[in-house]
C-alpha cells in the first residue's frame, strides 16, 4: 500500500493537478477506497498529503460530489494519539500527523460545514488533547479560508473558547483556548 500511496503522491506533485484531473471522479473514488481505515503512520502521512491536494485542486463540481466522503475519511483520525516507538527509523511523530490532519480539514473552504460542528464538538469534549487539537485546528481552517469565509461559525467558536479559558481547569486548554481567541 505504501508504495501505491507514495506513487500517487509523486503524481500529484510531478504531473501536476491537470494531469489528476483529467483522471476526474475516479481518482477520488479510487483514492478514498484506498485510503479508508489506513493505520500505518507512513501510509497516513502520504494519504493526508494526497487527500489536502485532491481537495484544493479538484474542480468544485468533482469536490461538491465527494466532500462528506473526504471529510469522512481524514476526519475519523482525530484526534491523533500516535507515538512513535523508541529508536523510530521511520522519524514520525503524533505532531506530523497532526499537522497534516490540520491540512486536509483546511484544504478546502467547502469543508467548513462539515470542519466547524465537528471540531466544535470535539473542544467540548473531555479528552484534554483532543480540545487543543480542535483548537489547533480552527484556527488553522480560519486562517487558510479568512474571516468572511468563517463568519457564520465564529460566534459558536468564541463561545466554544470562551467556556474553556473560564471553566477549563487545565492551564494548557486555557493556554491554548487564549491563543484561539487571539
Amino acid at each position: 500500500r505504501q508504495c501505491v500511496f507514495a506513487v500517487l503522491r509523486v503524481v500529484c506533485e510531478q504531473a501536476g493537478a491537470h494531469v489528476v484531473q483529467a483522471m476526474g471522479r475516479q481518482f477520488v473514488e479510487g483514492f478514498i477506497d484506498s485510503a479508508h481505515e489506513e493505520k500505518d503512520p507512513r501510509n497516513l502521512l502520504l494519504c493526508f498529503w494526497i487527500h489536502a491536494f485532491v481537495s484544493r485542486n479538484f474542480p468544485d463540481e468533482t469536490i461538491d460530489e465527494y466532500i462528506e466522503e473526504l471529510f469522512d475519511s481524514c476526519s475519523c483520525y482525530f484526534p491523533i494519539t500516535f507515538t512513535a516507538p523508541k529508536n523510530d527509523p521511520y522519524g514520525i511523530s503524533g505532531d506530523d500527523l497532526k499537522a497534516m490532519l490540520r491540512a486536509c480539514f483546511c484544504a478546502n473552504v467547502k469543508m467548513a460545514p462539515e470542519v466547524f460542528p465537528f471540531l466544535l464538538e470535539k473542544l467540548d469534549s473531555s479528552v484534554a488533547d483532543a480540545k487543543v487539537d480542535a483548537v489547533h485546528a480552527l484556527v488553522a481552517c480560519i486562517r487558510e479560508w479568512g474571516a468572511d469565509a468563517c463568519a457564520k461559525y465564529l460566534p459558536g467558536v468564541w463561545k466554544s473558547l470562551k467556556a474553556q479559558v473560564l471553566h477549563s481547569a487545565d492551564d494548557l486548554i486555557i493556554s491554548t483556548s487564549l491563543l484561539g481567541i487571539r
